[in-house]
């Protein structure tokens, strides 16, 4: 049965490397689950790129491709304009699948890359035409931050034609140098502190206020506390808070006694949470790769809360539900000698028809965020971003391997990650006076 992309969705890992073919296409397997295409011609396998960035349907192109350079002579580069493949099936096809901010990336293309690109051959296109873009975009009075921005997007579009094969060489798109030490410097303690209290500080806010700030103590929190992006935060839903284990832990705190009855203040005096965790799904994130990462039982307790007063409340007969759950576990526990059993323990209780729903429904928050800060007398080079450098610096000053910071974070690369290694300049401190009391003892 011909290949689909099914078939290779579905190809499974095993011990040792394995090759499968059809057609003169190959797929090789290794035990990591990497899979690559590869074109077998003249006895040996010659590679074409991997899975999912480069699909089954572009693969056999390519494929066909280098059978036809082999046999009838090199193909004629493409004659579209940068504007034309921008704008192409094949190109769009591929943006749409592989990135997350396709939309935001077209629209920021067609307003700043096009009106300078957009006319020039795609085959003619060299690093001269490249600084006249970095050039003009100067002249327009851009920051590099932002030039260099733009061209990622350039160097994406000519690496997919080079990989498609419509430009014969692959043009390196060098970008401007950034001092990137203030954004991913970690926040001091006192500045977390601030920060903390001034998200969650209601003083002197009428009604319609805190309804607008409700949501932002939160995600400040979950960006502390789990290093997720901003726009990882914005797309979680009810449905991806999972329980993940039944490690059980203590819990102590209880909900405002003005929120529930007795009954539930009791039962969550004498209950326990579970493992939990926040399941970051592929589609919202660049990498495309699914991940778990654990959610601390304060933070979990916050999440609870805000659902609570927040969404819960607001069905008809949540709190009834609700309500009747706690009243069987405050009595298994008193049978089971004030025990509650493990599987009681399921306090997450999101309402079906809710788990699809987005826990926060804005689609930006930096407001909020700035102002919490200002008010915390944070330095304004602080933004949400910031949260998540603290969180992978502070992960790794605490002992967690770097793969582990690697996997929470979401980065593709362990490279990324080991840029956490160098920005806490606190810890350089501390360990630059081990040097210098060495020193002491051996020279004075």
């Amino acid at each position: 049965m011909a290949w689909t992309q099914a078939t290779i969705d579905n190809l499974k890992s095993r011990d040792k490397t394995y090759l499968k073919s059809e057609d003169n296409l190959a797929v090789k397997v290794e035990p990591s689950g990497t899979v690559g295409y590869y074109a077998y011609l003249n006895r040996k396998y010659h590679y074409l790129g991997l899975h999912p960035t480069l699909t089954l349907r572009n693969a056999k192109k390519k494929k066909e491709l280098m059978f036809v350079d082999k046999y009838m002579g090199q193909l004629e580069e493409s004659k579209l304009s940068f504007e034309e493949y921008v704008y192409s099936k094949d190109f769009q096809e591929w943006s749409e699948g592989n990135r997350v901010t396709h939309q935001a990336r077209m629209a920021s293309m067609k307003a700043t890359i096009l009106p300078i690109l957009g006319k020039v051959k795609l085959s003619k296109i060299t690093k001269v035409d490249i600084n006249r873009y970095k050039n003009a975009r100067l002249k327009a009075g851009r920051l590099k931050s932002t030039i260099n921005r733009e061209l990622t997007d350039i160097s994406g579009v000519l690496t997919q034609a080079f990989e498609f094969q419509l430009i014969r060489n692959k043009i390196k798109v060098e970008k401007f140098s950034e001092d990137r030490g203030k954004e991913r410097r970690t926040l001091e303690d006192w500045e977390v502190k601030a920060l903390r209290e001034s998200a969650h500080s209601f003083e002197g806010l009428n009604a319609r206020q805190r309804q607008q700030k409700k949501h932002i103590p939160l995600v400040i929190d979950i960006a502390l506390w789990c290093g997720l992006r901003k726009g990882e935060i914005l797309k979680l839903r009810w449905g991806d808070i999972v329980h993940k284990g039944s490690f059980v832990k203590d819990f102590k705190k209880t909900l405002p006694a003005d929120l529930l009855d007795e009954d539930v203040w009791t039962a969550f005096t004498d209950s326990a949470f579970s493992d939990y965790a926040f399941r970051i799904r592929g589609e919202t994130v660049k990498t495309k790769q699914t991940r778990l990462v654990p959610i601390a039982k304060d933070l979990l307790f916050e999440l609870f809360t805000y659902y609570a007063i927040n969404v819960g409340l607001k069905s008809p007969d949540y709190l009834e539900k609700y309500l009747q759950k706690a009243r069987d576990m405050k009595a298994d526990a008193l049978d089971d000698g004030n025990r509650v059993a493990e599987e009681d323990l399921q306090i997450m209780q999101i309402v079906p028809e809710h788990k699809e729903l987005r826990i926060f429904p804005y689609n930006n928050v930096d407001n909020s965020f700035n102002t919490a800060r200002d008010n915390a007398g944070v330095d304004r080079d602080i933004t949400l971003h910031s949260l998540r450098h603290h969180f992978c610096s502070k992960a790794l000053e605490s002992g967690m391997s770097l793969h582990c910071v690697k996997d929470l974070a979401g980065h593709a690369s362990i490279t990324t990650t080991e840029i956490y290694l160098h920005t806490n300049h606190r810890l350089k401190f501390e360990q630059y006076q081990m040097l210098e009391r060495s020193y002491s003892e051996l020279y004075l």
